[in-house]
């Protein structure tokens, strides 16, 4: 399983930026398989200074079949809401669907203060989050409005 290794100084720079080193790489039997000693290089230059280490694992991106099922589900999104009258285009589907579903609020990292809000894009996602977001519009689409959407087969899902 790999895992991103992210260490953090929490001390400010003259240019006001936290100092974010990432080092990559796989956990086996408990222990780093590569770049442990740039995690210590890393750990012994911030001597005397507080740190923040995340471990975060690294998932895959989307996949094609992911993609393909996306499209497919938006056609019929599509399709299904302009049969209740509307006038969408698929553009305007994914954008109400992201709207709704991955909204987020970008933070100043110097300040911590929420600077605005932005809709996560799907290339963004990974697997999981991708397949979380499937049963979300699923989910949405019946209870809202109706509209019984397929859900993917499992192969289509994860491949």
């Amino acid at each position: 399983m790999a895992y991103v290794v992210h260490i953090q100084a929490e001390h400010l720079f003259r240019t006001n930026r936290k100092v974010k080193d990432t080092i990559e790489s796989f956990v086996i039997n408990g222990r780093l398989d590569r770049n442990a000693d740039l995690l210590r290089k890393a750990i012994r230059n911030r001597e005397g200074k507080a740190i923040l280490i995340t471990i975060q694992e690294v998932s895959r991106k989307r996949t094609s079949r992911q993609n393909r099922y996306i499209h497919r589900l938006f056609t019929i999104l599509t399709s299904e809401l302009n049969d209740l009258g509307n006038t969408f285009n698929m553009e305007q589907v994914k954008a109400i669907c992201a709207y709704k579903f991955h909204l987020i609020e970008e933070v100043d990292e110097s300040t911590g203060q929420i600077i605005g809000q932005r809709t996560r894009g799907t290339s963004e996602l990974n697997t999981n989050e991708f397949n979380d977001y499937f049963t979300k519009i699923i989910v949405w689409a019946m209870d809202t409005f109706g509209i019984n959407l397929p859900y993917p087969d499992s192969e289509q899902a994860t491949d």
